[in-house]
């Protein structure tokens, strides 16, 4: 068994906290009014702790012994003998750290639920001077962001501990100042929403101080927007009544301080003017307001109680106030983050991450940031050649095709795609066999037809003599015909060059038909690109830019050439549209041939980085709202 440890110290943020329980056994709530012993009292908040914090297989509360220096079981959740030899490890590295730490068993990441299979989570509880106790769970496989949330629970349940302990040390028990904070903090955790869950804590503790109102608000723009009050779910932020509690809240937040103003003290340490307003426009005659205080004692929101005369609270009230607010700040807050939009709570972080490089220390968070802003700079206004690439073909400048010259059957075929051949070398030929008896026939007409000739005359028959030297014309006319394609049988090289097409040693004898192409031959010495280019960059596109041509068959070599033609006609092909161009090789090499095929990039001119980065993002984008957008 492998375990990975964090430590925890001072708040931890929640981002996804888990399922609160509605309602818990009253006699756990009855537990924890009475006049209960510590082990009693431990007990009960830990089964409610466990139920409260979901997933949680078992639990376990451990006090200081009085007569040796170690810790001892008090509670256990569920009561199990055996529980507490489980948290041995996590106890003592908690005792020695004097903090929370989380104990992941099993291999992988901390926090990857995937990757171990429990987690311990402890705190300690403290009273002034010395480790009171530590309080330890055993919780499912979970994302970090909920151990954290679980760890923050466990972190605000163990100041009841403290508080009872302590009030046992001092031999005073407060039974209904625990209830008041353990209720208070009960109704903040059980809903998920911020405003009910605000709304529903001002009330109840309106109806258990016995309050006129109770305000809670939140500091919005440098001023505090009131955000609930009790017995209303709704109101009007514009309100007179409204505007003088935030006044009053902000009087409290500016001196970090509580406000207190009853009738039974006259004592005077802060400033509150606007406290005095509030009392005179609403016939109140006691207020305190509690500002909610981060760690480092800055303020971020407040809550305000108020009494009417036939309501004076008791004298210790306002410290029952501040140890409300203390522990119900967190909490609100929290809830109040976690239900801000996206856009708002990347402004929060960035707003955090902005106060945390401006204060002494720091230095990585400072070299972050400094190195972002360097690139952000850098991409900005940097420039850079800005190519558009495309699709490409390796064609010969000049092709042509060799096609039969006449009905026929093949009779040799020396030569293949692929061969190289001289200008005049012998490619196929074509049987002539039918020809030669064909010119045999017509040279015998020939022949007798010039013997008639020669009769007629020596006859003196002018008219027949005419008539057979007609003849005598047709007969020579088919011989030369004959003669002509019996010279074209045999099909002959162009050019020098290569071929590009054509196979016929498989098919002698076969038939071969007038105006079949037979072979295709292209030089090796001259070339053309034909780059297909998209039609969305085609607008860059301009005659005679220059660009770099890089083949499949060659990935090492790189070939220049030149915009020489762009055809205006665009071409559909497997879902995209593009833009044949063609340009011209201004690198010749004997190890190029023609139908080689690779990537094209054109080179169109500087541009700055960030455009070429996202243009192809932003343009899209830009035609979707314009599609969307009626």
């Amino acid at each position: 068994m492998s375990d990975k440890t964090a430590g925890t110290n001072g708040p931890l943020t929640q981002q996804h906290g888990d399922s609160i329980p509605a309602s818990f056994d009253p006699h756990l709530d009855h537990t924890l009014t009475e006049d209960a012993t510590i082990p009693e009292f431990c007990a009960s908040w830990l089964t409610i702790l466990s139920q409260i914090i979901e997933g949680t297989h078992c639990s376990v509360v451990f006090l200081p012994h009085h007569e040796k220096d170690q810790h001892r079981p008090i509670a256990t959740w569920p009561k199990k003998d055996s529980i507490d030899s489980r948290f041995v490890d996590i106890t003592k590295r908690v005792m020695q750290s004097k903090k929370g730490h989380a104990l992941f068993f099993g291999a992988g990441n901390i926090g990857k639920t995937e990757e171990y299979s429990a987690c311990h989570i402890a705190y300690p509880f403290k009273v002034p001077g010395k480790t009171a106790g530590v309080a330890a769970l055993e919780l499912t496989p979970r994302p970090q962001e909920k151990i954290h949330a679980a760890m923050r629970q466990l972190q605000w349940g163990a100041v009841l501990l403290e508080n009872r302990i302590e009030q046992s040390d001092n031999h005073t028990v407060l039974p209904h100042h625990l209830n008041l904070v353990f209720d208070t903090l009960k109704t903040a955790l059980q809903e998920q929403s911020f405003h009910t869950s605000a709304t529903l804590v001002a009330t109840e503790l309106a109806t258990k101080l016995q309050c006129h109102r109770v305000s809670i608000g939140f500091l919005k723009k440098n001023q505090v927007e009131v955000v609930a009050l009790s017995h209303n779910a709704h109101f009007d932020g514009q309100m007179n009544i409204i505007r003088t509690i935030g006044a009053a809240m902000d009087e409290s937040i500016d001196q970090c301080a509580a406000i207190t103003c009853l009738p039974s003290t006259d004592k005077k340490t802060s400033v509150h003017r606007a406290h005095g307003e509030l009392i005179q426009a609403h016939d109140s005659t006691a207020i305190i307001t509690v500002p909610f205080l981060h760690n480092n004692d800055e303020a971020y929101g407040a809550i305000t109680f108020e009494w009417l005369a036939e309501q004076e609270p008791d004298s210790n009230i306002a410290e029952q106030c501040q140890e409300v607010a203390t522990l119900l700040g967190p909490i609100l807050e929290e809830k109040r983050c976690n239900d801000l939009p996206i856009y708002l709570k990347n402004l929060e972080s960035l707003k955090k991450l902005t106060s945390t490089i401006t204060v002494s220390g720091h230095w990585l968070a400072k070299l972050t940031m400094g190195c972002c802003l360097v690139l952000a700079l850098f991409f900005t206004f940097a420039v850079g050649e800005y190519r558009v690439s495309a699709y490409s073909t390796l064609e010969g400048t000049v092709q042509r095709a060799l096609i039969a010259p006449f009905d026929g059957y093949l009779h040799e075929a020396k030569n293949r795609a692929g061969d190289i051949v001289e200008k005049g070398e012998l490619l196929a030929s074509l049987d002539t066999k039918d020809l030669t008896l064909q010119r045999l026939q017509w040279a015998s007409q020939r022949n007798q037809h010039t013997l008639e000739y020669h009769q007629a005359v020596a006859l003196n028959q002018t008219a027949k003599a005419k008539i057979i030297q007609e003849l005598i014309k047709q007969t020579e006319s088919q011989l030369a015909l004959l003669e002509e394609q019996i010279s074209r049988s045999e099909i002959q090289a162009p050019l020098t060059g290569l071929i590009i097409s054509g196979d016929w040693s498989q098919s002698i004898g076969a038939p071969i038909k007038r105006g079949d192409i037979l072979f295709e031959i292209a030089p090796v010495n001259s070339y053309r690109i034909m780059l297909e280019v998209d039609e969305k960059d085609i607008a860059h596109i301009q005659k005679k830019q220059k660009g770099t041509l890089v083949l499949s068959a060659l990935p090492g070599s790189s070939f220049p050439f030149q915009v020489m033609k762009i055809t205006p006609v665009s071409t559909a092909k497997e879902g995209r549209n593009f833009f044949l161009v063609e340009a011209h090789l201004m690198q010749q090499s004997h190890e190029l041939r023609p139908g080689m095929q690779g990537y094209g990039k054109i080179h169109t001119g500087q541009r700055k980085l960030i455009w070429i980065w996202t243009h192809n993002l932003a343009e899209h984008l830009r035609l979707w709202l314009w599609f969307r957008i009626p």
